[in-house]
């Protein structure tokens, strides 16, 4: 083995076949502005990091496939046509999310795991207070019976207002009251 490897030369992956063998993939939409977002870093509550290259521009709306180390998404990304082909490595410009993938995941469980827990918080709850109920005081023949609720609405009666000076006559509190009660019950103006 060792005179046979002697006699072979080490040949090198190019920089598009580590991207394709290597790094894990996302498709992805390209903004007006050349720029796109990757679902990686992205938790509830926490946006994703952005990435940009002016050359981005031209290629706007277009779907293209980002390919992206794991471990540290707030730098370079490399970006690759629909037929695995590389285009150019866009640079994070605005690293928001977090840093890598795994980080991302824990805190999604983390958010999903409080999130089952207030389910089940809410679920008690609502248990709680129906077995509260079913346990209720007296039984209803020994209850109280509910006051007579009153016919209809009485206003109030207006005093005496002097006129100003002026000769406009200014409302009191208790005329705005009053009217405004008549205005709601009974349709007067």
């Amino acid at each position: 083995w060792a005179r046979e490897i002697a006699g072979v030369t080490p040949r090198r992956l190019t920089r598009a076949q580590e991207g394709i063998l290597l790094l894990p993939a996302e498709s992805t939409v390209i903004g007006r502005d050349g720029a796109f977002r990757l679902r990686a870093g992205r938790s509830r509550g926490v946006p994703s990091s952005r990435y940009h290259h002016p050359d981005l521009v031209a290629r706007r709306g277009q779907r293209l496939v980002v390919r992206f180390d794991p471990a540290n998404l707030h730098g370079d990304v490399e970006v690759y046509d629909a037929r695995d082909r590389w285009l150019l490595a866009a640079e994070c410009i605005l690293p928001v999310g977090f840093q890598d993938r795994d980080a991302a995941a824990a805190h999604g469980r983390a958010v999903r795991r409080e999130m089952r827990h207030l389910d089940r918080a809410a679920a008690a709850a609502v248990d709680q207070a129906a077995l509260e109920a079913a346990y209720a005081g007296p039984a209803e023949s020994e209850a109280e019976p509910e006051p007579e609720p009153l016919q209809k609405v009485v206003g109030m009666v207006p005093q005496a207002v002097e006129t100003p000076a002026g000769g406009r006559r200014r409302r009191s509190i208790e005329d705005q009251f009053d009217r405004g009660l008549r205005k709601r019950f009974y349709g007067e103006d």
